[in-house]
């Protein structure tokens, strides 16, 4: 933290606290005939954390740049029924305080943004969908909840049924008491040290704050016996409406804006993963227990809603479903290429010796089956070593890729098998071959290595193979491990005898003495 960024926040946190004084003073010292001050502090605290929310969105990742408008969103219509009812004071027009009035409409769809902001989905590619989802959701718990305060269908000619001011305050108490537990399960199981963290850190404090403070404003100066006989302490009291907005704007001023999003290092705990997958359901059950308190008047509409709350929640599961069983096939496909990329080897692109291992074992077995012969040449690049040293790993490298091009242009059957065993020695596998035809292939490889042209540095670079033939050909109580014993010494063997060149041996079987 810079200094200049130290003293900016100071001075922010000093004239706001400044600014909450004045607002105590004003409420002590200025009778409410001549001039109520709370509503006019109250919504500039509301506006200053309006601010600070819209400003923390456009630098903040953009994975919680929705999450920071939304609670402007709240903050908007929390503002926008305090603008309602300083108007109607100013027109002589004050909300009745016995019955639900509009003002009451905004103070409570002010819970649904918040709502949205807690149950939404992390940012992902079908975040659009399952936003859109929760969306209408949104606006069906608007509904609902015009219908709940005021008894009555929107725009329609029904007479208003509207809840008294004691359930209303008893619904305002409820609803800013599930947003805080809501908002503080989604904190405990975030991922320590991610930027979602720390966002739900300064919501669920935000959220506790003003649930504490609205309910004791409205139960001791509201509907309080003891602060009606004590004006002063009733005003006083009235400021402490300030401090949750005045937290939250300060909190989303001052947190350090990050890099780039950091999603934290530890692995989701079930209790995460059940959180996680279980917030989608958070409007499903407002609007059933919305729709369950309608039901009283309006039956045919809490049904509908309950219906829909239910579709949504199939369409969502069926996205689900559809998210899992792609990214399980993906997974199928990426598996299918890993185990091909496990069974190749990385330089020459060919089959390694962990490939070879275990089709050797397959091939053996068939030709004991069908009674057929298999043959087995092992071969090396001769001087390999000394042409590493001369040349440098880059052109040996260079000249193993040259080797397997070469091999591969004598190998016409899919059934053969050209393998790199380690080094600069590469096995051939040749069912259904008997000596005579491996020695051919063996020499075809030999010959063309030799013949065709190849320029290690600019120009023509000589290079020559040794290889070890051996052939099995229903030869009782012999093993694998006999056929490339007996292919290897034939190599040793060719090294002997003057290197480029073809030597073939017998399969021995091993006696017990």
């Amino acid at each position: 933290m810079t200094a200049r960024w130290l003293s900016k926040n100071a001075l922010i946190l000093c004239a706001s606290l400044a600014v909450l004084c004045v607002h105590l003073v004003l409420e002590a010292v200025i009778p409410d005939e001549l001039l109520d001050p709370f509503y006019y502090f109250v919504t500039g605290f509301a506006l200053f954390a309006l601010a600070a929310c819209i400003w923390r969105a456009w630098h903040c990742p953009r994975g919680l740049r929705v999450h920071w408008l939304l609670i402007a969103t709240a903050l908007l219509s929390w503002i926008s029924a305090n603008v309602i009812i300083m108007v109607s004071t100013v027109l002589n027009h004050p909300p009745s305080p016995t019955t639900t009035t509009i003002d009451d409409f905004f103070y409570f769809f002010y819970g649904i943004p918040l709502l949205l902001a807690i149950s939404m989905p992390e940012k992902d590619k079908a975040s659009r969908a399952f936003f859109l989802l929760e969306l209408i959701q949104a606006v069906a718990a608007g509904y609902l909840a015009y219908v709940v305060l005021f008894g009555t269908l929107p725009f329609t000619s029904i007479p208003n049924r509207p809840l008294s001011e004691v359930n209303l305050i008893i619904v305002f108490d409820v609803q800013a008491l599930l947003l805080a537990i809501l908002a503080t399960t989604r904190f405990i199981v975030a991922s320590r040290g991610s930027v979602e963290r720390r966002y739900l850190a300064i919501l669920t404090g935000y959220l506790w704050l003003y649930g504490l403070s609205s309910a004791a404003y409205n139960h001791l100066v509201v509907m309080g016996s003891f602060t009606a006989n004590h004006p002063t302490l009733s005003n006083v009291l009235g400021a402490i409406v300030d401090v949750p907005f005045l937290a939250l704007a300060l909190a989303a001023l001052m947190l350090p804006t990050p890099v780039r999003h950091t999603q934290g290092s530890e692995e989701k705990t079930p209790l995460a993963l059940l959180v996680d997958n279980a917030r989608p359901i958070f409007f499903g059950f407002s609007i059933v227990i919305l729709s369950a308190i309608v039901a009283q008047h309006h039956l045919a509409v809490a049904l509908g809603f309950i219906i829909g709350a239910f579709a949504v929640y199939g369409i969502r599961s069926a996205l689900l479903q559809s998210r899992l069983q792609q990214t399980r096939i993906a997974l199928e496909k990426a598996n299918g290429r890993l185990g091909e990329l496990a069974m190749l080897d990385g330089l020459t692109g060919v089959a390694n010796r962990r490939s070879f291992n275990d089709r050797v074992q397959t091939e053996w077995v068939r030709a004991q089956r069908i009674g057929k012969p298999l043959a087995l040449l092992v071969m090396d690049i001769d001087h390999f070593k000394e042409f590493n040293d001369s040349y440098g790993h880059v052109v040996g490298d260079e000249c193993l890729r040259h080797l397997v091009r070469s091999v591969r242009a004598v190998l016409h059957r899919p059934a053969d098998m050209l393998a790199r065993y380690g080094g600069d020695e590469f096995v051939v596998l040749l069912p259904e071959t008997d000596a005579s035809g491996a020695l051919h292939v063996a020499e075809l490889m030999k010959d063309a290595l030799r013949t065709q042209e190849w320029s290690g540095e600019g120009s023509p670079i000589a290079i020559t193979i040794s290889i070890g033939c051996s052939c099995w050909e229903s030869l009782p109580g012999a093993t694998p491990e006999a056929l490339f014993e007996a292919a290897d010494k034939a190599l040793y063997q060719a090294k002997q005898h003057g290197r480029d060149r073809v030597e073939f041996l017998e399969v021995k079987i091993a006696t017990v003495q």
